[in-house]
């Protein structure tokens, strides 16, 4: 892992970034514990996007963050991961089915129960959704940028804004 990280890895959005604090923060000593694995699996299924920036290549992913458009609120809106994705009443699998949501972006309330998040249809209707269909675009996130050499580097992985 250490051997794709580039050298001024970004892995907070403080000062703080390189590769030794990107091994602390991410606890590879302890390979077993480490979350990294589990949320660089996330980030990348989700897809993402092609970018140039000053001839360089980058690649952004997941896709909720890369493709998140500039005139919602990222702070209060997600984005639904799937298709016929499931708008209930309540929170729970007996709530009645109030709409159903494919790849939406829909508002948060900020109200959630750990397995459900409250949200806002782009149809105004208030509602739950599983949180394993949901995603803020400010969630992780990950940018690999290729070098001279062709080789591609992690360059970010972070959350929040």
């Amino acid at each position: 892992m250490i051997g794709i990280l580039d050298p001024d890895i970004k892995f907070s959005l403080g000062d703080d970034h390189g590769v030794a604090g990107f091994e602390r923060h991410w606890e590879l000593d302890r390979p077993q514990s480490s979350q990294l694995w589990r949320e660089l699996a996330t980030v990348l299924s989700l897809g993402g996007r092609f970018r140039e920036s000053n001839g360089t290549v980058e690649f952004w992913a997941p896709y909720t963050f890369a493709d998140f458009p500039g005139d919602w609120d990222a702070f209060e809106s997600a984005v639904i991961l799937g298709a016929n994705v499931n708008v209930r009443a309540g929170p729970g699998v007996d709530g009645p089915i109030l709409e159903r949501l494919t790849f939406d972006i829909v508002r948060t309330t900020g109200q959630d129960t750990g397995e459900w998040v409250k949200i806002v249809s782009p149809g105004g209707k208030e509602g739950y959704v599983a949180r394993r269909y949901i995603r803020s675009p400010i969630d992780y996130r990950a940018a690999f940028v290729k070098g001279a050499a062709g080789a591609w580097r992690l360059r970010l992985l972070v959350a929040g804004d």
